[in-house]
C-alpha cells in the first residue's frame, strides 16, 4: 500500500501452483478488509495482466491499473504502439475480455549510444477514466515497492531448508 507517500506491506499470502490469480487477489483484498481498509485503486504488475483478473475486477467494481506486457513482433498490443504520442483506446484481448488501454509514449536513454529512444508502456485501466498523463506518474510510484524487494535480495541467508515458513522468516 502507498499511504501518504509511504510504502507499507499490509498483507502477504502464499501462492501455490493450484491457486488461480483472481483467488489470490480476492484473498489479499479480504485481508485488507479485515484490517479495516478499502483499496481505492489497485496497481498490479504484468504478472496479473490476464482476462480472468480484469473480469474479476470489473465484476467486483474495483478500480485498478495493470501493467500490460507488450509481446510479439507485430500484432496485438504492439500494433497499437504507433504514433507520436500517448493515448487511450478500447482493446479486446484474445479471450474476449474488453478493457480500456492506456498507451504511454516515453523516452529512455539507450546505455550504449546515450541517445534517447522511444519506449511504449501499456496499462489496462479498470473502472478508471484516466489519461495516460495521469496513469504513468501514479503507477510509477509503485516501482519503489519493486526496488525494495530487489534490495531485500542483496542480503540473503543461505539455507538448504525446504520449509517455506522458515524461508519466509529469513526474508
Amino acid at each position: 500500500v502507498i499511504w501518504h507517500e509511504v510504502r507499507l506491506t499490509l498483507a502477504l499470502t502464499y501462492v501455490l501452483p493450484e491457486d488461480d490469480l483472481p483467488g489470490v487477489v480476492e484473498r489479499l483484498l479480504k485481508r485488507l478488509g479485515h484490517v479495516g481498509l478499502h483499496a481505492t485503486v489497485l496497481y498490479l504488475d504484468k504478472g496479473f495482466c490476464s482476462g480472468d483478473i480484469v473480469r474479476y475486477l470489473q465484476r467486483t467494481r474495483q478500480g485498478a491499473v495493470l501493467a500490460c506486457p507488450i509481446r510479439g513482433k507485430q500484432g496485438g498490443i504492439r500494433a497499437l504502439c504507433r504514433g507520436r504520442g500517448s493515448y487511450t483506446t478500447n482493446y479486446t484481448f484474445t479471450d474476449g475480455t474488453t478493457a480500456r488501454l492506456a498507451l504511454v509514449d516515453t523516452r529512455v536513454r539507450d546505455p550504449k549510444t546515450r541517445r534517447k529512444q522511444r519506449k511504449w508502456l501499456a496499462f489496462v485501466l479498470v473502472l478508471l477514466d484516466w489519461t495516460p498523463r495521469q496513469v504513468y506518474p501514479k503507477y510509477r510510484r509503485r516501482f519503489g515497492i519493486e526496488a525494495s524487494y530487489r534490495m531485500l535480495r542483496q542480503v540473503k541467508v543461505l539455507t538448504n531448508s525446504r520449509n517455506p515458513a522458515l524461508r519466509f522468516f529469513f526474508l
